[in-house]
């Protein structure tokens, strides 16, 4: 009996394979993690063959436990932005894997503001011109290794993210394909026409030919290959984790907002049918279901989780994530202290007009503790910051935040964001909300369950944090906040303009 579909997550560290039942009960799970390698600054390098071997390594030991017999389908969900090229014959990458926050092509980048093409840019997909990119790093690639581009153009190249690697490894080379979502983030797909778009092929210099099928959410992406697998399974869904999340926490309607508390925070609102626009939103095309399309909008906060790994491994204030939550709230305040992590960028709506950190407001009275429920207030500051853009340019009020991922453990950190928007904080009881996802689409379209016995969405609440604070407390934390950035923001000014 095929009562199990089988879902592998390709992560940033971490490569899982989960295998749930017609309950979305896990009956069999394995991790592998990979390395990451730094070999310059603003270099984030991984190996597509330790990728594909952890991957495979995973899938294979929950097939082993459920028996292949029992599978229904195989759905896979990745980590955006991490692309890799290989040649199309040998199977065998020119070069290692671009991590999702390479920053090494910046220079293409800034080409495009100076010279006025990013509108185009941005109109065409939704997204800012940035160096994580797929297109900008494709475009490093093709300049900076022999025979690339002229080999590109003959075909004899094929682009991937890590989902169309993996799928290209599982069927032996036979599927070269991807899904929308990962499509749309790539700076070359046109979220409104639906297709890789030549207008943005010829800016970025990406020969069509490199590129991989794209096809719905839900489609045929082939079947295992028993020699390359050692199992026979067909793949019946691809999605990036942030879709898989967005659609596990919605269940596919329009109107719900998932905060991910990952190493960095990411806000989305689940638009609809109709493509979102407006400020600093970046526009998703989140998943196809046969012939419907859903957008997204979307707010990146690039700080995020990496700030409590800081305070771990930076600073040493803390020896577990949890003890964040724990020493901030063993203080009743922040003793006028103000930080603002703003490491890479402000974040939402001001994003680039900050470049690094800050700490205001330190005195001798100033203790570990106060230093740990700043910074923890700060990450809610932002993630405040973004819902207040997504209130002016997409919703009239935000009225509940739901909230998954590592940092969502810190009850600290919800109950505080809950005090700062005045509307209730849901956290999520799964902890990995995209293989849930996933393994919604890959149940309904592999045929465990028809019609009315279909389950009701398995997303659950496993604790609402409510507002405990009144409008004039709110206010004065904003405001304290703000003036912080403010400062800031005139010290940078007047930094640059004595420089």
């Amino acid at each position: 009996m095929r009562d199990v579909v089988l879902v592998l997550e390709i992560g940033k560290l971490r490569n899982r394979a989960v295998a749930f039942n017609r309950s979305f009960e896990v009956v069999a799970q394995a991790v592998c993690e990979t390395a990451v390698y730094y070999p310059q600054n603003g270099w984030v390098e991984k190996n597509a063959d330790e990728i594909w071997m952890a991957c495979l390594k995973v899938l294979q030991n929950v097939v082993n436990t459920v028996g292949e017999e029992r599978l229904a389908g195989l759905a896979v969900t990745n980590v955006r932005d991490a692309m890799v090229i290989w040649d199309r014959t040998t199977g065998r990458p020119i070069h290692a894997v671009l991590g999702s926050e390479d920053r090494r092509n910046h220079i293409l980048c800034q080409f495009f503001k100076k010279n006025r093409k990013e509108p185009m840019v941005r109109y065409r997909t939704g997204l800012f011109v940035e160096p994580h990119l797929a297109a900008i790093k494709i475009a490093w690639i093709l300049e900076h290794f022999p025979d690339a581009k002229e080999r590109a153009r003959n075909g004899d190249l094929a682009y991937g993210g890590l989902d169309t690697w993996i799928i290209w490894n599982l069927t032996r080379g036979g599927v070269h394909a991807t899904d929308v979502s990962n499509a749309a983030r790539t700076l070359l797909y046109d979220i409104n026409s639906r297709r890789w778009e030549p207008q943005l092929l010829a800016a970025f210099g990406v020969p069509a030919a490199l590129l991989p099928k794209v096809q719905s959410t839900v489609a045929d992406y082939g079947q295992t290959s028993s020699i390359a697998a050692g199992f026979t399974v067909p793949i019946l869904a691809v999605a990036t984790v942030p879709s898989a999340e967005l659609y596990a926490q919605t269940d596919g309607q329009a109107g719900g907002i998932h905060w991910h508390c990952g190493k960095t925070f990411n806000l989305q609102y689940a638009a609809g049918e109709e493509i979102p626009g407006g400020g600093s939103t970046l526009s998703a095309l989140a998943w196809q279901d046969q012939e419907k399309h859903f957008y997204a909008a979307e707010l990146p906060v690039h700080t995020g989780g990496f700030v409590i790994q800081w305070l771990k491994d930076g600073l040493g204030l803390i020896s577990e994530y949890g003890q964040a939550g724990e020493d901030a709230r063993a203080v009743s305040e922040t003793g006028d202290l103000s930080f603002i992590p703003a490491w890479s960028d402000l974040g939402p709506p001001q994003y680039n007009l900050l470049n690094h950190g800050a700490v205001l407001g330190l005195t001798y009275k100033t203790t570990r503790r106060h230093l740990i429920r700043a910074a923890l207030e700060g990450m809610a500051h932002q993630v405040a910051d973004a819902v207040v853009m997504l209130e002016k340019t997409l919703l009239p009020r935000v009225r509940c935040l739901r909230a998954d991922g590592g940092a969502a453990r810190i009850d600290f950190l919800l109950q505080f964001q809950a005090d700062l928007l005045g509307v209730p904080v849901e956290r999520s009881l799964q902890q990995h909300l995209a293989a849930l996802g996933m393994a919604r689409w890959l149940g309904w379209h592999a045929g465990l369950w028809a019609g009315e016995n279909t389950p009701p969405c398995p997303w659950q609440c496993e604790h609402t944090f409510e507002p405990g604070i009144d409008e004039k407390a709110r206010q004065t934390l904003r405001w304290q906040w703000q003036s912080a950035v403010e400062h800031i923001k005139t010290l940078r000014v007047a930094n640059e303009d004595s420089a």
